[in-house]
């Protein structure tokens, strides 16, 4: 496959199946359209027992009651992941590992405007805690999208909450998703013991700037994303137009399963979020944070203190994009030695 959709992932669903085909499988990488049948060639047997492992690990995962007869069935990542999207409970929007441990400490990661959490995964065996994964309210259609850092804070911190025991929560961000983990912390921080908070390359909040509108933000998105896979852009395009979903899902940029419905959310998911970035003003929060920043200017680093005055402000090379981040050796070296120090 090639593509700028090739060697990604939809949804933290479909990123889950894909890492246990790659556990499970004597294959160096996965992608979307990875077969079990092409992958194992070592006869029905054995590919039998690896789709029962395959199950194994996505029932501890995600409690959805699946099969070994039904991986080996369904046959490719994408499709097993449709399966578990159909079964899943989609009210929570917390993903949790397979062995979470209330008792331990974990670092919490809220998504982006992207809405999805999963890119965190990435750093799973480079840092010496559970990871657990905030992917945005109502992406799934299970809650009205929230509109404002304040609600989305609202909801992850009840969920939050439910399921957090003595183990330290580090609360982390990337971009709009390092002001809702500081607005959680803002919430969190009577109920449950806190490390700290960290923001990765987060813009410093300017309340008084006015942004694009939701609808415009909706549309400018919807043609990035098929310029992703035509390599052009288009002048305009309608969430609902059939054409649209077609090239989309023939670029890998949707789901098979997807529909108008389910686009549209994540368009307006990505809106929602810009226009609650633009409009936040938050009080002053007195804690341990530290700002990942790609060069960032004094400016920011003057705004970001007025608000932060315990802040530390960290500069990393890289784009504005969560996986060139978590890429950076001393990224990863920074982040894993302010964990160590926080346990």
């Amino acid at each position: 496959m090639t593509g700028y959709y090739a060697n990604r992932f939809r949804d933290h669903l479909e990123a889950l199946v894909a890492d246990a085909y790659l556990r499970e499988l004597s294959v160096t990488s996965v992608t979307a359209r990875t077969s079990l049948r092409a992958a194992n060639g070592r006869g029905d047997r054995a590919r039998g027992d690896r789709a029962e492992a395959i199950a194994a690990r996505l029932r501890s995962a995600t409690n959805v009651d699946i099969t070994g007869a039904d991986v080996r069935d369904l046959d490719t990542v994408e499709a097993v992941a449709v399966r578990l999207r159909f079964k899943a409970d989609s009210a929570s929007c917390l993903e949790l590992p397979e062995d979470y441990d209330p008792a331990r400490p974990a670092l919490v990661y809220f998504h982006s405007a992207s809405g999805n959490a999963f890119a965190i995964q990435m750093l799973r065996d480079e840092l010496p805690i559970q990871l657990i994964g905030v992917h945005a309210a109502g992406l799934a259609g299970e809650q009205e999208i929230p509109g404002s850092i304040e609600q989305f804070a609202d909801v992850y911190t009840e969920q939050l909450a439910q399921i957090s025991g003595s183990g330290k929560l580090m609360l982390t961000g990337f971009s709009g998703g390092g002001l809702i983990a500081l607005e959680v912390a803002r919430r969190l921080r009577s109920a449950v013991p806190l490390g700290f908070v960290a923001m990765f390359d987060t813009p410093a909040p300017a309340p008084g700037e006015k942004g694009l509108s939701e609808a415009d933000l909706m549309e400018g998105r919807l043609r990035e994303l098929l310029r992703r896979v035509e390599n052009h852009m288009r002048p305009s395009a309608d969430p609902k137009d059939t054409e649209v979903i077609a090239t989309l899902k023939k670029g890998l940029a949707l789901t098979w399963d997807a529909d108008s419905d389910a686009l549209e959310r994540q368009l307006r998911v990505f809106a929602r979020v810009m226009c609650a970035a633009d409009g936040y003003a938050p009080a002053e929060y007195r804690g341990p944070v530290h700002h990942f920043g790609l060069n960032p200017s004094m400016h920011d680093a003057e705004r970001w203190s007025s608000i932060l005055p315990e802040a530390t402000f960290h500069s990393i090379a890289g784009e504005h994009y969560e996986y060139s981040i978590f890429r950076n050796p001393e990224f990863i070296r920074t982040l894993k030695g302010l964990i160590l120090d926080a346990l």
